[in-house]
């Protein structure tokens, strides 16, 4: 269990008082440190000052554990008040979820640190609303979501909405999506109304645009069959092509047949999305399966992941890059001696992934880095270093995710965001098939 440190300071004007408290117990057995004790009050607010980032930091991690806890329906050691709005004259509230599809691109501006940019976010939606006693957290195990438990009515909801879209609009850095549920009467109850606003969420089509939904507006949409994108003849042709070796044809049909390429101008819509993506995934899986390469599976496994998760971001371009890395994937290759040339190239691409594991890396990017064709560089990028590409980058995440473990000042969520990742449950995910354990449990046997 990862242990909790707690900085305890205390303030009095007599000198023996102070040094008793100080040694009255052995306060590192209780995970404390006792700092110097202040003389009186106004030292301690002249030292609580010093550190009201540090504080602040902490209070807000804190609203987000438990809050993340409700919405889930785990357990919380307590019931958030609501606060009521001056004049609101209706029963009830809604849960605006704000989801910022790539939140890694504000990372530098914040130096790499989850929480101080969480609370800066936080902060400047309250900034934008006109709101300061907005009741908002930030998800802890999906970084990327932003809650706001909320008492407006549907017209100042939309307003506040619109205003944060607004600016978010403004940085140009990432699309953002903006689900109200329908009214609830209870706090018990906002699981179910989360769960509501992320219900819509999918409904939005597959494109940059940044927008506000209501639930009430597309409950039909919600409740649709999703058009199935992959027809009985097309999966007749993947599975013809992955038994054949056809890697060229498999990419053309899925990228350009089935439309993946070009889903974001066609109209998809995210779901649809993410259910072919998932479906294309399961036939490379099952071919894997069949052919009896055991030593395949987890790798396959990994860059499915991935690629579910690369739909989160609605970037076709990245979409269609871990494709193609999939589908290299599931190709039996045949084994070619690589000239010195493309050996130098793929040691110099190790050597920059080992330097910048943190930051956004694809197959289309490294290829580009280095002016190789993506097929051919991926097939010797396997070749040269005995693993897959995508899967070189996670274990090199994860390995650097165990040094920051040492360090027991530094949260999960943080160490997750700090390896490049802002979803800490696919983290978490991609940690355990790695190590065979938990990032909790990990940390809980160091």
């Amino acid at each position: 269990m990862e242990q909790v440190k707690y900085r305890l300071l205390i303030a009095d004007d007599e000198y023996w008082t102070r040094e008793k408290i100080r040694s009255m117990i052995n306060w590192e057995e209780y995970h404390i440190t006792f700092m110097k004790p202040a003389e009186d009050g106004e030292e301690v607010l002249q030292r609580m000052e010093a550190d009201r980032l540090q504080i602040m930091k902490a209070a807000s991690l804190i609203q987000d554990r438990e809050l993340s806890f409700l919405v889930e329906k785990q357990h919380t050691p307590y019931m958030p008040a609501m606060v009521m709005e001056d004049g609101a004259g209706m029963a009830g509230c809604s849960v605006m979820l704000i989801k910022i599809h790539e939140l890694q691109s504000y990372m530098d501006d914040f130096h790499y640190d989850m929480n101080l940019l969480s609370c800066h976010i936080k902060q400047r939606i309250k900034e934008i609303t006109g709101l300061e006693n907005l009741l908002i957290f930030n998800h802890i195990y999906r970084s990327n979501e932003f809650v706001i438990v909320t008492e407006l009515d549907q017209t100042r909801q939309k307003k506040a909405a619109l205003r944060i879209l607004e600016h978010f609009r403004g940085d140009g850095k990432s699309p953002v999506t903006i689900g109200i549920s329908e009214h609830t009467y209870t706090m018990e109850s906002i699981h179910g109304a989360y769960v509501q606003s992320v219900s819509v969420l999918m409904t939005r089509p597959f494109s940059r645009d940044s927008m506000v939904i209501f639930c009430n507006e597309e409950e039909t949409s919600i409740r649709k069959t999703v058009q199935s994108r992959i027809s009985q003849e097309s999966e007749m042709q993947i599975r013809a092509l992955l038994k054949s070796g056809n890697s060229r044809a498999l990419k053309e049909l899925t990228l350009e047949g089935i439309g993946l390429a070009h889903c974001a101008e066609q109209g998809w819509d995210y779901l649809e999305v993410k259910q072919t993506v998932k479906r294309i995934s399961n036939l490379l899986l099952d071919d894997i399966l069949q052919k009896g390469l055991p030593e395949q599976i987890q790798e396959m496994e990994n860059l499915a992941e991935m690629a579910d998760k690369v739909v989160d971001r609605l970037d076709g371009r990245l979409l269609a890059d871990i494709l193609t890395e999939l589908i290299d994937s599931a190709m039996i290759q045949l084994r070619q001696e690589p000239g010195g040339t493309i050996r130098d190239i793929i040691r110099a691409a190790v050597a920059y992934i080992d330097e910048n594991y943190f930051e956004e890396l694809t197959l289309v990017m490294l290829a580009d880095r280095y002016g190789v064709e993506s097929s051919y560089f991926s097939r010797m990028f396997k070749q040269e270093t005995g693993r897959n590409l995508m899967m070189y980058i996670a274990e090199k995440r994860v390995g650097k995710a165990r040094e920051y473990m040492e360090d027991k000042n530094i949260n999960l969520t943080e160490i997750a965001f700090l390896t490049g990742c802002d979803d800490y449950t696919y983290f978490s995910r991609v940690f355990k098939k790695i190590t065979g354990k938990s990032p909790r449990e990990y940390r809980g046997d160091l």
